[in-house]
């Protein structure tokens, strides 16, 4: 059996997605009495997603593309795994501590190898204060807030 081509797989995924999403879309309306109706948008980014997927994959036979080692070295790995479980955390914490709270520690949690700690504080709670600020004040999106935020 050959190496597999990265290429070729990443757009077969994309592929399938696209496929999937678009097969969703068109249970929208495509039009409605005013116009543009919510299927519009759905659809034509899907199929320019197929268009572009299948493209992806037409190059990938005429080039070698990366055949080898597709997988990501260990400390990518780590910092994978530490995002997805720190945005996993950040969905079980909001409802008990808040917004402000919730994601001041999500931020902590991306900064800590980057900053110091009391600098990756700083941003993550103005962070955190602009957008309670910009989505509850002037956006009135209801966030989950606690007495502390």
């Amino acid at each position: 059996m050959g190496r597999i081509n990265a290429q070729f797989v990443a757009g077969s995924c994309l592929l399938l997605f696209s496929m999937a999403f678009l097969r969703e879309a068109m249970r929208y309306k495509y039009s409605g009495s005013l116009g543009l109706g919510p299927g519009f948008f759905p659809m034509w980014l899907c199929c320019i997603l197929t268009v572009l997927s299948l493209v992806y994959i037409g190059m990938s036979f005429k080039e070698k593309g990366v055949t080898k080692k597709i997988m990501p070295n260990a400390v990518s790995q780590r910092n994978i795994m530490l995002i997805l479980v720190s945005m996993l955390s950040f969905v079980v914490l909001l409802n008990y501590f808040g917004f402000i709270i919730s994601s001041t520690l999500f931020l902590m949690v991306l900064f800590y190898g980057s900053y110091k700690w009391y600098i990756g504080l700083g941003i993550s709670l103005t962070v955190s204060l602009f957008l309670f600020w910009l989505f509850q004040i002037i956006l009135e999106i209801q966030l989950p807030a606690l007495a502390l935020g």
